[in-house]
């Protein structure tokens, strides 16, 4: 009996131990936020800076896409103030999250709160270190919440959805990251990467904490890496904006036709939630499924104003949802769909694939908001390359 007991108390004693030293781990020995990081928590005539519940919110000049994200272990969130500010400011709004005990491990589905409470277009997660493999083990289970995940010397431990983007960077004298375990996340990834490394850039100078406890000596700047960083968040962004002005300014070229249509155009039910329609002398057929309108030999109209009085009609008749579910596209929206399939058709060669079948538009819930590059992608897996069209 007196054995045992001893046991008992020997056994109390080391739970004792292991949860003091564990709690010792998580209350000291933390990454302090320098002087530096603190002054970007200080609103500017470009990114305001509020304090919210989960942490801070930098709202730049852009409104269509936020970041969510995580800070590293044991590093205190103000830290990143500095890199979230550049973020903002070049078109991304940022959620700094605060972890519990600086943990990201503790709190992965921090996000939620973030996501469900504020109304963008598109979101990403990211994070640092731990925060990047805890950001990409919520990008995995939420793939329908999200456009695409960026880890910051970091990587994922379960599959990467191809329908996000995965994006990462890290330094080349970054002593902290495991190359093995970067190397066996590569398995995880989606089909759309991109992957930075960062030429004399270590595992601490994404944030303002000073330098890390057996991480490799930066030759570069703190603020040499943060300016990579962000440029390679936004390097695609930025082609893109190139692209998207030679496009625009080819669809105003090509909305050459004039308005035929005052308010209305009369659609003839003809059987099987099928209707016909003229225009301009010519025939039309629109046919209706569930939440979708299919148009043939659509991209002959290019009025976009005669475009969306068609639409309306559609509606009138069978109001298609939103991409969230819940709401209904509006006659608009649904019209900027319809010209960049139009778009498409007219610059798409004839070698391609895709070239028959934006002959037809489908005005559906999936393609809600999507220009000609995202359409392109979607339809043939491959990446935008406006010099395989007709330009």
């Amino acid at each position: 009996m007196k054995k045992r007991y001893k046991i008992l108390i020997c056994t109390l004693v080391i739970i004792v131990l292991l949860v003091g030293a564990s709690f010792t781990y998580l209350l000291t020995g933390n990454y302090k936020a320098t002087e530096e990081a603190l002054k970007y928590l200080n609103s500017t005539v470009e990114v305001n800076v509020s304090k919210i519940d989960e942490g801070y919110f930098f709202d730049g000049p852009g409104t269509n896409t936020a970041i969510v994200f995580y800070p590293g272990a044991k590093v205190e969130y103000e830290a990143y103030a500095k890199l979230m500010y550049k973020i903002a400011e070049q078109g991304s709004d940022c959620f700094l999250i605060k972890m519990p005990f600086n943990m990201a491990i503790f709190s992965i589905n921090k996000a939620d709160k973030i996501i469900d409470k504020f109304n963008y277009k598109s979101w990403y997660i990211a994070g640092h270190s731990m925060g990047g493999a805890m950001a990409c083990n919520y990008a995995s289970s939420h793939a329908e919440k999200l456009k695409g995940v960026i880890a910051l010397a970091g990587y994922p431990t379960k599959q990467i959805p191809n329908s996000l983007e995965l994006i990462l960077i890290y330094g080349s004298e970054d002593k902290i990251l495991t190359r093995n375990n970067y190397e066996d996340g590569k398995k995880y990834y989606p089909t759309k990467y991109r992957e930075l490394v960062i030429e004399g850039g270590n595992h601490a100078f994404f944030a303002d904490y000073g330098e890390q406890k057996k991480d490799g000596r930066a030759s570069i700047s703190v603020e040499e890496q943060q300016n990579q960083t962000v440029n390679f968040i936004f390097e695609e962004k930025k082609e893109q904006s190139i692209i998207n002005e030679k496009i625009n300014k080819l669809l105003k070229e090509n909305e050459t036709e004039e308005k035929i249509i005052d308010n209305k155009i009369e659609l003839k039910a003809i059987g099987n939630e099928k209707y016909e329609f003229s225009y301009n002398s010519e025939k039309y057929i629109a046919q209706y499924t569930t939440d979708n309108w299919k148009i043939i030999d659509s991209y002959k109209i290019n009025n976009k104003n005669d475009i969306k009085v068609i639409c309306q009609e559609l509606i009138n008749i069978h109001p298609i949802h939103g991409k969230n579910m819940v709401s209904y596209r509006d006659a608009e929206d649904m019209a900027y769909e319809w010209l960049q399939h139009n778009l498409a058709y007219k610059l798409l060669p004839e070698t391609s694939s895709w070239k028959e079948n934006v002959k037809d538009v489908d005005l559906n819930p999936e393609d809600q908001g999507k220009s000609l590059i995202d359409l392109y992608r979607d339809r043939t897996g491959e990446e935008f390359d406006l010099t395989n069209f007709n330009y």
